[in-house]
């Protein structure tokens, strides 16, 4: 991975153009104007199809929550979906009883209803910096209901008209994105929540958290975190010296169902002003390796072609010329007895950048898969799901080279972790 960098370094050219720029944060729920729009830097609107004319909506209005709790809201035709709904508290409100929790770092979207051609709902972000600069996007999508009710979704982030990401998106799931984009006044993102699958605009909606940072400013709040803390960390329960390490161990498989056969080769590398690095592989230079930020903020490798926070480890796929394509972080069940866990997983590319790879990524318990996906170089992913886990029983947390079966800058930022849910 440090030889893809050091000869990539010269494609990345965002980190001079944004010292011209202001430091400023933009953020879709906390900039919202209940009152004026397009208001700043947003504007709301509907798309009769994918990357269609943007329609802005009108009307807007206040609807209430338990306890009669402000929700501000903008659509374009009264009563009528698509329409998005903005908490107006400080803090975080329930609806109907629970059905649906909203923070205040996240809007609701929802996609048009069946009687309507307007068929997404979309938030757009024009960037007004005076020369362009680069900014940090953060995205992040839950489903809006708290209960089986919620339908499926389609989620799509567009950039001047290009498709960035586009995911399909299960009743139970979410999906997670960031990149660093050079942005130049007057460019525009969409984001973009459709019917889903099946078209039917029933339940169809996403809490939806947006940054762009600026590089040097403060970030806003984050998403809050989910319900709980975890027991089991990959990141933070991380070993240097011993591998496994209590549940956690690293390795590398031949193929996707196979034997793991474990990292021995351990040490450190370097990132921008010396930040240490931890690392394990299986053959000293060669992918697949497993990376690990050990301080408690984010670092930057080689200018900015990654930024590695300290909840999420790197994790590569198998070097071309090995025959173990796929790196594996694996939880082996500490516990006795059958246990009930959450399992939650997020992973984004690597590399803030173009150079990104494509990679697959699989989640298996005891050698069954429950969750698959090819992604893009533009592409994350999020899986949660409550599994039970006996003594010894493994979850394994994958990644593979992608549809192309290459291995150049195949790789994965992953955070990984275990709630105990029958405490």
């Amino acid at each position: 991975m440090w030889t893809h960098i050091r000869n990539l370094l010269g494609l990345w050219v965002v980190s001079c153009l944004a010292a011209t720029a202001a430091q400023t944060n933009y953020n879709l729920a906390l900039d919202f104007s209940p009152d004026v729009n397009p208001g700043g830097v947003w504007s709301y609107g509907a798309e009769p199809e994918f990357n269609g004319p943007l329609y802005l909506f009108g009307v807007n209005g206040l609807v209430f929550g338990d306890g009669g709790a402000p929700i501000q809201y903008w659509q374009l035709v009264p009563g009528l979906e698509p329409t998005i709904y903005r908490n107006a508290t400080s803090g975080t409100i329930t609806l109907s009883g629970g059905l649906i929790t909203l923070p205040r770092t996240m809007v609701m979207l929802f996609s048009g209803a069946n009687e309507t051609t307007n068929k997404f709902g979309v938030a757009r972000f024009t960037a007004n910096s005076a020369l362009g600069a680069s900014h940090e996007l953060n995205v992040e999508v839950r489903p809006v209901y708290d209960s089986p009710i919620q339908g499926d979704t389609d989620f799509h982030i567009v950039k001047n008209g290009t498709e960035l990401f586009s995911q399909f998106l299960a009743g139970t799931e979410g999906a997670s994105y960031s990149n660093r984009l050079v942005l130049l006044p007057g460019d525009t993102l969409d984001f973009v929540v459709g019917r889903g699958a099946d078209n039917s605009a029933f339940a169809s909606g996403l809490k939806v958290f947006v940054e762009l940072r600026i590089p040097g400013a403060n970030p806003s709040p984050g998403p809050p975190p989910e319900q709980g803390t975890f027991d089991f960390d990959l990141a933070r329960d991380f070993s240097p010296t011993q591998n496994p390490a209590g549940p956690w161990s690293y390795g590398a498989a031949p193929e996707l169902v196979g034997p793991l056969y474990l990292f021995g080769v351990n040490g450190l590398v370097f990132g921008d002003g010396g930040a240490p690095i931890q690392y394990w592989q299986l053959v000293a230079g060669l992918e697949p390796t497993i990376y690990r930020n050990p301080s408690t903020d984010n670092i930057t490798i080689s200018g900015g072609i990654i930024t590695l926070p300290p909840n999420m480890v790197m994790l590569f796929s198998g070097a071309n010329e090995t025959t173990n394509q796929f790196g594996v972080a694996r939880f082996t069940s500490p516990l006795p007895g059958n246990r009930h866990f959450t399992v939650h997983t997020d992973v984004s590319p690597i590399y803030d950048s173009p150079i990104q790879g494509d990679t697959d990524f699989h989640v298996l318990v005891n050698g069954v898969e429950l969750f698959s996906q090819f992604l893009a170089g533009t592409q994350g992913a999020t899986f949660e799901q409550v599994v039970a886990l006996g003594p010894g029983d493994t979850v394994d947390f994958v990644v593979g080279r992608g549809a192309d079966n290459s291995s150049f800058a195949s790789g994965l930022k992953l955070s990984a972790n275990l709630h105990h849910a029958d405490h």
